[in-house]
């Protein structure tokens, strides 16, 4: 097993993800699978820190549920109110309300947190 050693530049982070693809299938419990997951972990750390994702807005929440659901946003307008709004919920233009964010919650199974703003969803 190679010694692990921190990641702390570019350079660091190449040369420790080779090496993890070279052991990535090393067999649990061995020295090379220990290195594998301590490579994993230390890459997913310097990920984390130098590639954060956004997470996803709630109109992109939204619409990723419709899509996975096959549901067209016509679905939506009996929750929503109308097309018109339905159109500015999924621009991000109009917020989401507490009834609305109910209804997409029992439609698409979104988290209420997911839906509204910070702090809203303790009061819905």
């Amino acid at each position: 097993m190679a010694e692990v050693q921190p990641i702390l530049t570019q350079k660091d982070y190449d040369q420790a993800l080779a090496r993890l693809w070279e052991v990535f299938d090393a067999e649990p419990g061995t020295p090379e699978g220990d290195e594998c997951d301590a490579l994993a972990d230390l890459v997913a750390a310097y990920d984390d820190l130098h590639y954060p994702i956004p997470n996803p807005s709630p109109a992109d929440r939204i619409q990723g549920r419709l899509d996975a659901l096959g549901l067209s946003e016509d679905d939506l307008i009996p929750g929503i109110d109308s097309k018109e709004r339905v159109a500015e919920v999924l621009a991000g233009q109009q917020e989401i309300t507490p009834e609305m964010a109910e209804a997409l919650h029992q439609l698409l199974g979104i988290a209420l947190a997911d839906l509204l703003p910070e702090g809203a969803a303790a009061g819905a």
